[in-house]
């Protein structure tokens, strides 16, 4: 019987190659030593010392970020398929990874596509609480950041 976690697998090995990929770009980038040390007296008189860039990142990370990204959150929704199987979700092709903004939204999600996994089972309740960690910590990202990246 082949693996029903393939495709995940290798979306992930995509992801980390993308990410050395970034890495090797920023190492070349920063070596030219794109930056310069500023000094400036803050409104309490207090000298701040800064790093400032003074060229821009190339389009290249960023079009590598986006696209690591995009192989990660496909990781996720592949995941969800051979474990809604092997829950006896009826329609396992409609379910999705949920991703949102607030934890309401979150749980809005969870518990619309998501809802034939059952709640009491290890993925649903890992993908609850790893969310509510996330927002007792204030970790979750601000929605105005998120929906600016879309």
């Amino acid at each position: 019987m082949s693996d029903p976690f393939t495709s995940p697998k290798r979306r992930l090995a995509r992801a980390k190659e993308k990410r050395a990929e970034i890495e090797s770009l920023s190492q070349a980038f920063f070596k030219s030593k794109p930056f310069a040390r500023v000094i400036e007296r803050n409104s309490k008189g207090f000298d701040e010392y800064k790093v400032r860039l003074t060229a821009d990142i190339p389009d290249g990370v960023t079009d590598l970020a986006y696209e690591m990204i995009e192989a990660l959150r496909s990781v996720l929704d592949q995941v969800v398929y051979p474990i809604a199987l092997a829950c006896g979700a009826k329609r396992p092709d409609i379910l999705h990874f949920p991703i949102a903004d607030t934890p309401a939204d979150f749980e809005n999600g969870l518990n619309g596509r998501a809802k034939e996994l059952p709640p009491d089972t290890a993925p649903a309740c890992t993908i609850r609480r790893t969310a509510m960690s996330c927002a007792s910590r204030d970790t979750a990202p601000d929605a105005s950041v998120t929906k600016k990246m879309s």
